[in-house]
């Protein structure tokens, strides 16, 4: 099917009857060439026509660059959820695959808890259940009828693992401290105003929970787990991330701290990409005020441990797609990339060429990956092969033109492109293409040198994301000495960091006046330059030593 905006090529050849004969037929011939497949510079264009612009509409290019990609998601028939296709959960299958491996190295060993929460549990901690009541999905009917409780589909999991601290009797002693424990899960916490990868009613995460014999120990841990998302981000993600400390009205519900990390989009706007939290060991007692976790200290003291629990979600992916896009579509950062490598044949001119270019594509797909084994994508002949090492490369066998694989790639967010055809076979060569460089970029090589220059070109291009990203962070964030300018850089998708006279008044005055600012974070490396200031939103003195940042956010 051709795209109707190719349509004009031959039609206003047509309609002008009256045209120049010569400039009639060199429409037709471009309109019919377009067709074949064979002006890849202009169907670049068409491309790129395809996809609103990020300087135009950045809300709306995010909707077309993730609607675009190939098996990245799919709407589903429940409310402001999404399905995630084979692109995103290989995404998150690797976040998950990076972080476990470390958390591991931490102690950390993960378990798996019912999906339903007993209401009553809820109870316990009035603060957290007024946190996460509106968000709630409650089951109060199964085969048939009524249950005789009602069940909340879990937004969080603190409640039913203070249950599982308390039922399993792991902690007796403060020879059984510190308790480290992850679960992989997905969780439900009804959204008004959905957003594929952002905001959805069901989302996949990892939540931490961990007991501790001290404060200190306690407080440790869970800034350890903030940098090990810190990590996750700017290693594997190429996302440069402030870490800090939440304002008080920002904390978990009936924590005592909560730690985050912050992305920087390219409009400007702050994104949360993973919390910590140090929890009140309010959590850790009954209804009726005595402690259902303790253990003996040192002392043989009944002593209550102290609590905290951390999360990420595949937020993180949506954090991905905002930071790193172009006007073509979402870009993947090689390292968590499910396909580092597609290898594109080249169509011949018979069967016999192509199945001589095909094993040739095979060839250099084993030596690129490492691994000699190769297997049908759902198990389809003239579809997709792949073979996955140390790098992960993918051949597109379909009998398609090469803007059309060119397309699928590019929408993919494919790290590189090779391109291989007869010619390219004849003298033992083939075009290597980067996901994020220009096309006069491209590397015509030796088959002999491509895994070499594949694998510094992923290595640079890693780099350059992440370069790009911390550059783009630096010019989104100012510091501002007047509410006039506080409102000018959110106006024009910045982050300001400003003195804040600590007040509920001035956060309130700032949501409204701006159209949705927020107060972020303190920042841990931030200057302590902020005492003899005065906040520019209240001109009232600022109640801490830090400045903190303020921004519109998702």
């Amino acid at each position: 099917m051709v795209d109707p905006s190719l349509r004009k090529y031959g039609a206003t050849a047509c309609k002008q009857e009256n045209r120049n004969p010569k400039e009639r037929a060199r429409s037709i011939r471009t309109f019919a060439r377009l067709r074949k497949g064979r002006f890849l510079g202009m169907l670049f264009i068409v491309a790129k026509q395809s996809l609103t612009p990020r300087a135009n509409n950045f809300p709306q290019w995010y909707q077309d660059a993730i609607g675009r990609a190939p098996d990245l998601y799919d709407e589903s028939p429940v409310t402001g959820c999404i399905t995630f296709g084979p692109l995103s959960s290989k995404l998150w299958a690797n976040i998950r695959q990076f972080m476990d491996a470390r958390l591991k190295m931490h102690g950390v060993e993960n378990l798996m808890l019912p999906m339903l929460i007993p209401q009553k549990f809820f109870e316990r901690e009035k603060e957290h259940v007024e946190g996460f009541a509106p968000e709630c999905a409650v089951v109060t009917e199964a085969g048939g009828a009524k249950l005789p409780e009602p069940y909340a589909i879990r937004p969080t999991s603190e409640t039913l693992f203070v249950d599982w601290f308390t039922r399993s009797g792991r902690v007796q002693s403060h020879r059984d401290l510190p308790l480290l424990v992850n679960q992989w899960c997905s969780v439900m916490r009804w959204e008004k105003r959905p957003r594929a990868f952002l905001r959805t009613s069901e989302f996949h995460w990892q939540e931490g929970h961990c007991l501790f014999p001290t404060e200190q120990s306690n407080r440790e841990f869970a800034l350890k787990m903030l940098e090990l998302y810190a990590t996750v981000a700017e290693e594997l993600l190429a996302i440069p991330v402030i870490r800090g400390e939440k304002p008080v009205h920002e904390r978990f519900p009936g924590g005592l701290a909560t730690y985050s990390i912050e992305g920087v989009m390219q409009d400007g706007k702050a994104l949360q990409m993973g919390t910590s939290h140090v929890l009140s060991q309010n959590f850790l007692m009954g209804s009726d005020g005595k402690p259902m976790v303790s253990f003996l200290d040192e002392n043989e003291k009944q002593t209550v441990p102290h609590y905290q629990s951390w999360g990420a979600s595949t937020r993180l992916l949506g954090a991905v797609f905002m930071t790193h896009g172009d006007d073509d579509g979402i870009v993947l950062p090689p390292r968590v990339a499910p396909v580092q490598v597609a290898i594109l044949p080249v169509p011949g001119k018979d069967a016999a060429e192509n199945e001589n270019v095909l094993k040739a594509a095979r060839d250099l797909a084993t030596t690129i990956s490492g691994s000699k084994d190769m297997y049908q994508v759902h198990g389809r002949k003239n579809g997709f092969e792949e073979t996955s090492g140390t790098l992960t490369v993918r051949i597109d066998c379909r009998d398609t033109r090469l803007g059309d694989k060119t397309f699928h790639q590019i929408h993919m967010g494919t790290p590189i492109r090779i391109e291989i055809g007869a010619r390219d076979l004849a003298d033992q060569s083939c075009m290597i293409k980067s996901r994020i460089r220009s096309r006069d970029e491209a590397v015509k090589a030796p088959l002999s040198k491509a895994p070499e220059i594949v694998q510094k070109m992923l290595e640079e291009d890693q780099a350059t994301l992440f370069k790009r990203a911390k550059e783009m962070q630096v010019q989104r964030t100012v510091e501002a000495s007047s509410y006039d300018e506080v409102k000018a850089a959110l106006e024009s998708g910045k982050m300001a960091l400003i003195p804040w006279d600590g007040t509920q008044e001035t956060v309130t005055k700032l949501k409204q006046e701006t159209s949705g600012g927020t107060y972020r974070c303190f920042a841990f490396d931030a200057k302590e330059d902020a005492k003899d200031l005065k906040d520019p939103i209240s001109g009232k003195p600022s109640a801490f030593a830090k400045k903190i940042y303020v921004a519109k956010a998702y």
